[in-house]
């Protein structure tokens, strides 16, 4: 090291100079300048052994700051056959298995970024938004359709639940419908009256939810392209609103508040407003409906009771929550961390009920 080499060398000059000085000096100058090149030894010796523990900034641009992102898991899903699939970085697809730790990555074939990534439930089925604008359907990690669309505005895609529907929009006014569940890659479109922001489909692909930019709320079908239902003055969405598995409500997240819809009356059953000014931005329902799952921006992961929007639990970590799943049993919460980890938050109804303040701590589990 250039440090390490320049420390040497004055050490070495001082060396040379503390010689000559045993010979012109006194006897008292020369104990001076012998216990001044033991303070200069040992202030090296200590500056050597502290290297490792230093914390060094790094800068954005610099080869680690960029080793460091590619580690952070931005998208986070777990699926029924005990497989955590995961978006690390800006162009990586990683599949964690939980029962055996190990994990295997399935995507890319380049270093395009991938800007959109979900999961069917089984987990065979998968679709990517590739720079926003191309569009990939894999099957049993297969590719078996791929669209590039237009660059006018990004590429927004759904899944639904089964796997068995797949939506995209990039045109903002109408969708491009695949129909998986014959193993054909039926194509048709979907006029929408309203500019889509965000999508989302239901567990069969009967509905499929529209967050127009007007904030608006729009339901689909589908397969003959009707709209069946609209609840307007919804606002901007920040994060995906979701359908509940039995179909009876939407939990939609904007800005600090979660909020449930029930269908197909279109009423506000409830509101919760977070305290604080973490802006949320990840929404996940469990798969038995009882509870709700969101994240902020910063740090705070909150389990909220699906019937009540009561918060029963909020965990704290020093990474960001950048993905969150619920476990296949909805016995827990699933998170990615900035360097790659993905935890494990246990949920404990009769914790949940008694002691909202107490938790088990979390388990790493890669």
């Amino acid at each position: 090291m250039q440090w390490k080499s320049r420390m040497s060398g004055e050490l070495h000059g001082k060396v040379g100079t503390a010689t000559k000085s045993v010979h012109s000096r006194s006897g008292v100058a020369c104990l001076a300048t012998l216990a001044e090149l033991l303070l200069i030894v040992a202030v090296a010796t200590l500056a050597f052994a502290s290297m490792g523990a230093l914390a060094i900034p790094v800068e954005i641009h610099s080869p680690a700051a960029a080793a460091v992102s590619e580690k952070s898991i931005k998208r986070l899903f777990a699926t029924e056959d005990g497989q955590i699939w995961i978006r690390r970085g800006n162009s990586e697809i990683v599949r964690f298995n939980t029962d055996y730790r190990t994990s295997r990555s399935v995507f890319p074939w380049n270093d395009r970024p991938v800007t959109e990534f979900y999961v069917s439930n089984d987990g065979k089925t998968w679709v990517l938004a590739i720079e926003e604008r191309e569009v990939m359907i894999f099957r049993d990690e297969r590719l078996i359709a791929s669209e590039e669309l237009p660059p006018e505005h990004p590429a927004k895609t759904a899944l639904s639940g089964d796997g068995q529907i797949v939506v995209s929009s990039n045109e903002g006014a109408s969708c491009r419908c695949w129909d998986l569940s014959h193993g054909s890659e039926a194509i048709s479109e979907l006029r929408l009256t309203e500019p889509a922001d965000r999508l989302s489909l239901d567990q069969h692909g009967t509905r499929l939810l529209v967050a127009s930019t007007l904030g608006n709320l729009q339901i689909y079908d589908p397969k003959t392209g009707m709209l069946t239902q609209s609840i307007p003055g919804i606002g901007l969405l920040s994060a995906l609103g979701r359908f509940t598995a039995d179909g009876e409500h939407v939990v939609l997240v904007s800005g600090h508040e979660v909020s449930l819809y029930s269908l197909p009356s279109g009423k506000l059953k409830w509101k919760t407003t977070m305290n604080g000014t973490e802006y949320l931005r990840e929404l996940m329902i469990s798969p038995d409906d009882r509870y709700i799952a969101v994240s902020g921006v910063a740090s705070t992961l909150y389990v909220l009771d699906c019937a009540s929007g009561k918060v029963m639990r909020n965990h704290v970590d020093r990474q960001n929550f950048y993905g969150i799943s619920f476990s296949p049993s909805g016995d827990a919460v699933y998170s990615g961390g900035s360097d790659g980890s993905i935890w494990a938050w246990p949920l404990d109804d009769e914790r949940l009920k008694q002691v909202p303040s107490e938790t088990r701590p979390p388990c790493r589990l890669n």
